[in-house]
């Protein structure tokens, strides 16, 4: 049975393009955000919003290679994670369809999962299972945008 798996999947949805507790989703929020100001950084800012996407969207595809049991490389995780954006490839409308397109393609894998024992098993390259890393991904993708949400409204 897989009463769990299903029921991650419905909260990652949710937060990401649903009606979540908190309130608007994260693509409703990102939306918001106008592309031109995405590059910007604020005084005392480490990032600017740009930079958080792109990083969640490393994050979430390392969640996602998880899933599907493509081969660990860390040290591809370490380069793409806070890299130097590339200004045509890196933009914030592309960033968006990363990030739309990655979590899709998370929830539809874990609708495919028919037990929830997988939930238990241990995630390559780390030290916890597949539980954690998927309560993970929606927490920092709520940090995250909160950091977008915030930023963006310091550059007005």
């Amino acid at each position: 049975m897989n009463k769990e798996i299903q029921s991650i999947a419905k909260r990652i949805a949710n937060v990401i393009s649903g009606e979540p507790w908190f309130g608007e989703s994260i693509l409703s929020l990102l939306r918001e955000i106008d592309p031109s100001k995405t590059g910007l950084k604020p005084p005392g800012a480490s990032h600017n919003m740009k930079a958080l996407l792109w990083h969640m969207n490393t994050w979430a595809t390392f969640i996602l290679d998880r899933i599907e049991k493509k081969p660990f490389d860390p040290d591809a995780l370490a380069l793409n994670d806070w890299r130097t954006l590339q200004p045509r490839t890196h933009t914030w409308e592309n960033g968006m369809i990363r990030f739309q397109k990655i979590h899709q393609k998370i929830i539809s894998r874990l609708q495919k999962i028919k037990d929830d024992q997988w939930l238990l098993e241990k995630v390559e390259g780390r030290n916890y299972d597949f539980a954690f890393l998927l309560n993970g991904l929606t927490e920092h993708a709520i940090y995250h945008t909160g950091q977008i949400v915030l930023l963006n409204k310091m550059l007005r």
